[in-house]
């Protein structure tokens, strides 16, 4: 179903959308928003109305609170998330996830070897086959920095925009950029 505000989604359909500056978010019955950003996957079982899969991309969920019997369960191909009331973050792709508690606590099992942690308001993990499953805390990201793309785009940068306008005194021209992560 391609995402839009207001859509209506049912058990068993999944919702996508697509392109860097894609958004969409989805209130659940109970009152929990999930939102999807950039190209994102996410489906509802049919068979779990407590469950949602993130197949790739990135979501952020505020959970309602919930009953200790009746977590959310957010899964990814790498992790399970037990979720029973918070605001989080989660980021899937490439063979990993990544988990970030901005609200509350979680906890999160590895699927490959049922390892699980706990983890706390401002806490992160990554989920994968090679990473220390152990909460850490949230890393800083600046406010501002300043590259020059005279050489051309840093490493690791594929998508973005060149913005001309509304730009702050001084400035020529600024890059538009989203986190994302490879549908793997």
């Amino acid at each position: 179903v391609p995402a839009t505000d207001q859509s209506q989604v049912r058990s068993g359909e999944a919702v996508v959308t697509k392109g860097a500056g894609a958004q969409v978010a989805i209130r659940l019955d109970d009152g929990t928003v999930i939102s999807l950003a950039g190209d994102t996957r996410v489906a509802f079982p049919a068979d779990d109305r407590d469950r949602l899969d993130v197949e790739y991309g990135n979501v952020t969920a505020e959970v309602q609170p919930r009953p200790a019997e009746h977590p959310l369960v957010i899964r990814t191909r790498e992790a399970r998330l037990e979720v029973l009331g918070t605001r989080l973050s989660v980021a899937c792709g490439d063979q990993r996830t990544r988990v970030d508690v901005l609200e509350g606590g979680i906890r999160v099992t590895r699927l490959s070897d049922e390892r699980s942690v706990t983890l706390a308001e401002g806490q992160s993990a990554e989920v994968s086959p090679q990473a220390d499953l152990r909460p850490a805390p949230i890393p800083t990201v600046p406010d501002h920095w300043s590259l020059d793309f005279n050489d051309g785009l840093p490493p690791g940068w594929q998508n973005g925009q060149l913005v001309f306008d509304d730009l702050p005194p001084g400035s020529r021209a600024a890059a538009r950029t989203a986190a994302m992560e490879e549908n793997g």
